[in-house]
């Protein structure tokens, strides 16, 4: 069994899947792979603490948020690069603001961007030891230096032996390092919808940066979504079917209290106007449906009035 790297591959969950089944996953897996009943099996270990770690970000609301906000960088052979990031309910109702690292390209400093050594590394003169003279001798009672003949007077040579590619950036010039940024989503995105953010994608080696596109992905709930209108069941107790009166309503934002008319049937719907998602690239704010579900067993709490 190969060891996955995706969290949900790990425990083998889709990726909305809620907090109940990541549990069952866990610890149905990390049973059978608990090293302990696995004495022979050298897998076992790296295989549970792979399910400890995936257990530990997923079912920690704020860990799995920023881990399902990662993105992996797709091959392309343009500079711009897309990424597929999941969202709940309430953040694509309301909006929300992604942190994470995206690569970036710099300057290599081994090789100042130049992608090779330098041509060529100053050695000194054994001979003259850098002077480019040889000792100086008496003639005539007057001291003569003489050239080096080993270096032509130069002090030196250069060692060509050093030439080639920049073993750092292995040529390119660049290496890649990492930048932390933050990208506003703004309210009503839905499923499909691609956001631009600009000069994060892919490096160019002559400088520059193509654009970065985040797909939206939506993790399902009990809500339908039609564009920006909402549809979403709501149980009504069966006193209240009958003779009417308010029950709470939770949205994404707040919990409202609706009227239910006297005598509505199970399966009856209520319209509320421009309380769907809210507008968004051209699309006007959304209507929301409420459709009503019989529950045997009191309210739900005090009505808070008007």
């Amino acid at each position: 069994m190969a060891l996955a790297s995706d969290y949900y591959e790990v425990l083998g969950i889709p990726r909305g899947a809620d907090p109940e089944t990541i549990h069952r996953a866990y610890r149905r897996l990390a049973q059978r792979w608990h090293p302990d009943r696995n004495p022979h099996d050298p897998r076992a270990s790296e295989m549970f603490r792979r399910l400890n770690e995936a257990y530990h970000v997923l079912a920690d609301p704020a860990q799995r948020r920023t881990y399902d906000a990662r993105f992996s960088w797709a091959v392309s052979t343009r500079a711009d690069v897309e990424a597929r990031v999941t969202l709940g309910l309430r953040d694509a109702y309301r909006g929300t603001t992604l942190r994470f690292s995206v690569p970036h390209a710099m300057v290599c400093l081994d090789c100042g961007g130049l992608g090779h050594r330098p041509e060529g590394v100053p050695v000194t003169c054994p001979r003259c030891h850098g002077s480019g003279f040889e000792e100086a001798q008496s003639l005539y009672r007057t001291e003569v230096r003489s050239v080096c003949p080993s270096c032509g007077g130069r002090g030196g040579r250069i060692d060509r032996s050093h030439e080639g590619p920049c073993p750092t950036c292995r040529g390119l010039g660049m290496v890649l390092g990492e930048t932390s940024i933050e990208v506003k989503v703004p309210p009503g995105v839905d499923e499909g919808m691609r956001l631009k953010v600009r000069g994060q994608g892919r490096p160019l080696l002559r400088g520059g940066r193509g654009d970065l596109y985040l797909v939206v992905h939506l993790r399902p709930g009990p809500w339908q979504r039609d564009g920006q209108d909402l549809t979403v069941p709501v149980d009504v107790p069966a006193q209240t079917l009958l003779a009417g009166g308010r029950v709470p309503v939770a949205l994404p934002d707040e919990t409202i209290w609706v009227t239910i008319p006297e005598g509505a049937e199970e399966g009856s719907r209520i319209l509320l106007k421009g309380r769907g998602f809210p507008a968004f690239a051209g699309r006007p704010p959304g209507d929301l449906t409420l459709i009503l579900h019989r529950r045997d067993g009191p309210s739900q709490g005090p009505d808070p009035g008007p």
